[in-house]
């Protein structure tokens, strides 16, 4: 998954079929795993590096639509901004 935000940034996430994931941004890779709370939330935890204040380590999201490999779609960020993301195969 590479997740372009409005300014440019891009961030590549690899999400594993061992429920681990491994995120890079600007130089910088977080690791961690990751599990459904029910159909449409997926929640991820941050355990590489271990995070400061271990009570913000998980964040869940929805995931909307029913996008496959080689698509790509824009939703709004929390901030209000858009964001773009597209879903690649492999590494």
């Amino acid at each position: 998954m590479t997740t372009t935000f409005a300014d440019g940034t891009k961030m590549t996430t690899y999400v594993n079929p061992d429920m681990t994931w491994q995120q890079s941004v600007g130089g910088k890779t977080s690791k961690g795993t990751y599990a459904w709370k029910d159909a449409t939330h997926v929640c991820f935890t941050v355990t590489d590096p271990a995070p400061a204040d271990p009570s913000k380590a998980t964040g869940c999201n929805e995931i909307k639509g029913d996008h496959k490999v080689g698509d790509t779609w824009s939703e709004t960020g929390p901030n209000g901004a858009v964001i773009t993301m597209t879903i690649t195969a492999g590494r």
